[in-house]
């Protein structure tokens, strides 16, 4: 879901010789309806994601956005509770974004859910250095 650059970027670049990023999205926000290229980037990172799930080398794999990709229908869900139930189980698996679907929070160990009680943007401010750009 997150092809565009954004300030998480630069903060794991310090990081670079112990996290890998790889990102699949488009240089733009899914507003309306998806195209092809969204479905097919969508699905190219999540085998990516499975692939290095199952490889062994990693701890922890964060699919950042997972559910928001469900929810626009870029992947069906039952591809990710499969994921769920077969990573290794030294694997942590934290799959963010909004729009959990009720299976998803059924399968997980810990669901957390945060939400907008106010926020900048209702204002007019836009990015702010070190926090979004």
């Amino acid at each position: 879901m997150k092809g565009i650059e954004y300030s998480e970027l630069h903060a794991i670049a310090h990081f670079s010789d112990s996290i890998m990023l790889k990102q699949s999205g488009r240089n733009s926000f899914i507003h309306d309806i998806p195209n092809q290229q969204d479905f097919d980037m969508a699905n190219l990172g999540f085998n990516e994601s499975r692939v290095g799930i199952q490889s062994g080398k990693y701890d922890i794999v964060i699919l950042d956005e997972a559910n928001v990709a469900i929810h626009f229908q870029l992947f069906p869900v039952q591809k990710l509770l499969t994921l769920m139930a077969e990573k290794p189980a030294h694997v942590e698996l934290l799959i963010t974004g909004r729009y959990a679907s009720p299976q998803v929070i059924e399968k997980a160990d810990l669901v957390t859910d945060m939400f907008e009680v106010k926020h900048y943007y209702q204002k007019g401010i836009t990015t702010g250095k070190g926090i979004e750009s």
